[in-house]
């Protein structure tokens, strides 16, 4: 059953969350069953059968899966190894291997071995995972044998000659090394002399049959150095590895930083599709689209669900011919052309995109084509976001800023901001949000964070408007779900990862204090609080909700493994909001899941 929430405007409201939760602001009683979103309304089918005003919702959730608190979650940390990490065997090795884990860091000792060949022998750490991933670790240390390899193993099953993928190193006298990938059946490479000394990262990332191998030398600047191919099922055994070619006698690795976080979601890797300069993101294909720039109007003959939608080139931000994050694109920033498929951006003047391919007139080179296979992204105006009353997101990964709805033939018919109609069938919708100009994402705002008194002599962290700390909730090219940002306090505060639906996630540890100024009027402050699920079973904290520097409410404590809740408090115009969760347990971690001022005159939907 799906379940909606009407919550209470006067105090404090906690409420726990389950799956299709709809969480509005008007004053009614809980009620569940199915939802069915309306021009005006959504419609709850339960015990107590409603219609809900969609100027009073706040979130709406049409899936029954549950909220993915995983998503959010690296599988290692500092002070905890979880039960599902074991040590495996893989072949007959003449020495057992074995590991030891303290304080984040695994010691792995094993001995002769090999990995690769047609049948594998090798001792690695690891734990169940399904589906595509990211995966990265740090090689540490290995007891100086060029022939002892450490790294990151997937592999199907324990069978020796199981389907697999691996990255690792073999340390050779500095600056050199070999890094090897190896697929079975697939692709495998090596490549010496990358310029990296120990320690050194390891990052390896799946989406479906392709693997992409990147390394660092510090951890935070990253660099592609292969991009492989293997098959391998949905169904895998993921870890860290170690390998040796000297006979009986047993090697040892040393490997931390270890962590496993999921593919970044449909809202963060557009499909193919057209951004619009509104902010909206239309999941579909052109064929074929004149990118005259004499005729900006002229209509692009764009197929959604096999629909024709009429979009003018003069409302297309960029059009994306196959899988392409959104990072790319913020990465290009106002740059007109094209971004090809190896990572390249090609500079000119898009000229069309049909079917034999994609041609542009580059100042450098010239008339081009190009095979659409080799081209990722066409960028053609900057974008400019506007306000919208409400966003729908579609299971194709559409995201649509909306100012009105209405019905055609059964068919939902949504009004995008920018005066383009989408028909949308009731099967397709994942999730109903108030936009921007009903709430404000606190995330947006120029917060600055006071950490933790252990680690008091870090300087805080700032968002401000114009710098590179402010995650762009409202925007439409948010950062990729890829684990801590680059504006981490000393590994302590992670301001802003992404989730599965574009939930915006603000991650600290208990004691860190976030104030937020309110520039604007506001009459209620909502969010959701969990705990990292990577937590102790036993750890817990409570979160405190302060205005102008006088706490306005608190929570009971929140527990590892308990499904958010939903926290909502009134305001009466304070010019800053805090936020700070307290716990007795030393390093605990906080999730603030998409935290929103609510306008005081929102401008509710026609």
């Amino acid at each position: 059953m799906r379940r909606i929430l009407l919550l209470s405007g006067l105090a404090m409201t906690l409420v726990p969350l389950r799956a299709g939760s709809v969480v509005t602001l008007a004053d009614s009683p809980v009620a569940e069953g199915k939802l069915t979103l309306k021009p005006s309304s959504i419609h709850v089918e339960g015990a107590s059968p409603t219609d809900i005003k969609l100027s009073d919702i706040l979130e709406a959730g049409f899936s029954d899966a549950p909220f993915q608190l995983d998503y959010f979650s690296s599988n290692s940390t500092p002070n905890h190894l979880p039960a599902t990490w074991k040590g495996m065997t893989v072949g007959q090795p003449d020495i057992p291997g074995s590991f030891t884990y303290s304080d984040g860091s695994f010691t792995l000792s094993g001995s002769a071995g090999t990995l690769g060949s047609r049948n594998d022998t090798v001792f690695f750490v690891g734990q169940p995972w399904n589906g595509d991933g990211e995966w990265t670790a740090r090689l540490r240390e290995t007891d100086g044998q060029n022939q002892t390899e450490g790294g990151l193993l997937l592999r199907e099953n324990l069978d020796s000659a199981a389907p697999s993928a691996s990255v690792g190193m073999t340390a050779l006298e500095p600056p050199e090394g070999w890094t090897c990938f190896r697929a079975r059946p697939g692709d495998s490479a090596s490549i010496r002399g990358f310029g990296l000394e120990l320690p050194v990262w390891f990052r390896l990332t799946r989406n479906g049959n392709s693997f992409l191998i990147s390394t660092s030398g510090d951890g935070k600047q990253w660099g592609g150095i292969y991009q492989g191919f293997g098959q391998m099922a949905s169904s895998t055994l993921a870890g860290i590895f170690i390998s040796s070619n000297l006979g009986k006698t047993l090697r040892k690795v040393v490997i931390d930083q270890v962590s496993f976080t999921p593919r970044p979601c449909a809202a963060q890797v557009l499909p193919s599709g057209v951004l619009l300069r509104s902010g909206s993101f239309i999941a579909g294909a052109f064929n074929p689209l004149n990118f005259d720039p004499d005729n900006p109007d002229a209509p692009g003959n764009f197929t959604r669900n096999e629909k024709n939608v009429v979009i003018p080139r003069s409302k297309i931000a960029a059009v994306t011919l196959s899988s392409t994050a959104r990072s790319e694109l913020a990465n290009v920033g106002t740059k007109v052309g094209l971004i090809m498929r190896n990572g390249d951006f090609l500079a000119g003047d898009p000229e069309a995109i049909n079917g034999g391919g994609v041609r542009i007139s580059s100042l450098l080179l010239g008339l081009l084509s190009y095979d659409r296979a080799a081209v990722r992204a066409c960028t053609l105006l900057p974008v400019q976001p506007q306000a919208a009353a409400y966003e729908i997101r579609l299971t194709d990964g559409s995201i649509i800023r909306a100012s009105g709805l209405n019905m055609n033939d059964g068919q939902l018919v949504v009004h995008e901001i920018s005066g383009i109609t989408v028909e949308v069938a009731a099967e397709e919708i994942v999730q109903f949000r108030a936009g921007p100009a009903q709430v404000q994402s606190l995330l947006d705002l120029p917060w600055k964070t006071t950490p933790p008194s252990s680690t008091s002599g870090a300087p805080p962290a700032t968002n401000v408007a114009s710098g590179t700390n402010a995650p762009p909730v409202t925007t439409p090219v948010p950062p990729p779900h890829a684990g801590p940002s680059a504006n981490t306090v000393q590994d302590t505060l992670t301001p802003c990862w992404t989730g599965p639906h574009q939930e915006q996630i603000m991650m600290a540890p208990a004691g860190t204090t976030v104030d937020f100024p309110l520039t604007e009027k506001f009459r209620a402050v909502a969010l959701r609080i969990a705990l990292s699920p990577d937590m102790p079973p036993n750890a817990e904290a409570t979160l405190r909700i302060l205005a102008d520097g006088r706490e306005i409410g608190h929570t009971p404590p929140c527990r590892t493994g308990d499904q958010p809740r939903f926290v909502e408090i009134a305001l009466k115009n304070p010019r800053t909001v805090t936020l700070v969760a307290d716990s007795f347990f030393a390093g605990t971690k906080v999730l603030f899941i998409d935290p929103v001022a609510i306008r005081e005159n929102a401008i509710a939907p026609p």
